[in-house]
């Protein structure tokens, strides 16, 4: 948010101080405060750099870095709320997670790291949830 601003006023946000991309820029309708908005910054902390044009005059100087915090990433399963069971060849194998909220979202990677997502599901009803996966 952009504070102290005059109707007409164009305020840009850019990557970096000197060239760079624009990445969010909006016009001031009503004087005042002004939020850009921005489809997706980054999950990572970082800067932006912020200018503003305001009529008949030329673009400021871009601000010096404006710090942003990094997005919120969810808190780790706890192993023992996780049951998997490898099923014989031609049953699908079943993983269920115990006391999940509405809305959450279960993810089953091949691997600790840079593996493939080889099952998904989402949530509905409170509680636990099985992720089927076709064989383990």
């Amino acid at each position: 948010m952009v504070q102290d601003l005059a109707i007409g006023d164009i305020v840009n946000v850019y990557s970096s101080a000197i060239g760079g991309d624009l990445i969010g820029t909006e016009t001031v309708k009503i004087e005042g405060d002004l939020t850009v908005k921005i489809d997706q910054i980054g999950e990572k902390a970082g800067n932006v750099y912020v200018s503003v044009t305001s009529k008949t005059l030329l673009e400021s100087d871009r601000t010096s870095a404006v710090r942003y915090a990094a997005e919120v990433k969810s808190i780790p399963l706890d192993p023992t709320k996780i049951i998997v069971t490898n099923n014989a060849a031609g049953t699908a194998d079943t993983v269920m997670v115990k006391k999940l909220a509405v809305g959450d979202i279960v993810k089953v990677y091949s691997s600790a790291t840079a593996g493939f997502v080889i099952g998904t599901a989402t949530v509905t009803v409170e509680g636990d949830l099985t992720v089927n996966i076709t064989q383990l």
